[in-house]
């Protein structure tokens, strides 16, 4: 009786712990907030801001000019320019969303990291992910 009892008590407790660490761990219901900030003393020298979206991005947003109007709420009257790293010439790829069609700007990839440069420092949570 008293093997079944601890057996028991075990069993529960061990549930407890597996329940109570599923919603520690869990980030569900987390998004990400930036905070971009323009040319400001004692902030940023240079407005340019470090951004790295989520690997496994929803539709919406795919292109440059996709992220840049994400960021400006509706308009890329925050945002200097959007830049990535060319690892093939080690330079950087830099589409300021004022070029014409929005088809000039280069494509979103999972893992990859951007620059921003910011005109207003706006606060950013990305709207599609």
């Amino acid at each position: 009786m008293r093997k079944k009892t601890l057996f028991a008590t075990m069993t529960v407790a061990l549930c407890v712990i597996v329940a109570a660490g599923g919603l520690l761990a869990s980030n569900m219901g987390f998004k990400l907030n930036y905070r971009l900030n323009a040319t400001s003393p004692g902030v940023s020298a240079t407005g340019k801001n470090t951004l790295a979206l989520p690997y496994f991005r929803q539709t919406g947003q795919n292109v440059a000019y996709d992220m840049m109007i994400d960021i400006g709420g509706g308009s890329v009257g925050a945002v200097a320019n959007g830049s990535k790293f060319n690892e093939i010439n080690d330079t950087f790829t830099v589409y300021n969303g004022r070029m014409g069609a929005p088809a000039a700007s280069f494509a979103l990839a999972p893992g990859e990291a951007y620059f921003v440069n910011m005109f207003a420092s706006v606060p950013y949570t990305p709207s599609h992910y």
